[in-house]
């Protein structure tokens, strides 16, 4: 069920965020394999996570823009950020079958790591 939403979000939000489609995609492919090789994911959940992070990437766009443009305050931007973190991290769970503080390094550590490859 998370899947579907975190598609339907992707898709949905495509259409306001394709400027920045290309950073999106680099930070998604990134992402996704430094989460393969670290907890050793298949095909099947290689393709998921990856569409479950470009899903992400759209998402944050998207609040970025609403708040740039004044459609949302900043609180209203940072509850929704966290609202899609949380929701995020627990897909991550849920397909790693990792210990939170594992994950939250990882997370980190690897959004700082595919940042500065930008």
């Amino acid at each position: 069920m998370k899947r579907l939403i975190y598609l339907i979000a992707a898709l949905t939000i495509g259409s306001s965020a394709y400027s920045q489609n290309e950073k999106q995609i680099d930070r998604a492919n990134c992402f996704t394999e430094a989460s393969a090789k670290v907890f050793q994911l298949n095909e099947t959940q290689k393709k998921e996570l990856y569409e479950a992070r470009i899903a992400r990437e759209l998402f944050y766009a998207d609040v970025n823009i609403k708040l740039k443009n004044d459609n949302i305050t900043k609180e209203e931007a940072r509850v929704q950020r966290k609202e899609y973190g949380k929701s995020f991290f627990d897909f991550m769970k849920e397909l790693t079958s990792e210990k939170p503080k594992v994950l939250n390094q990882f997370i980190k550590k690897t959004h700082k790591d595919c940042l500065s490859k930008q």
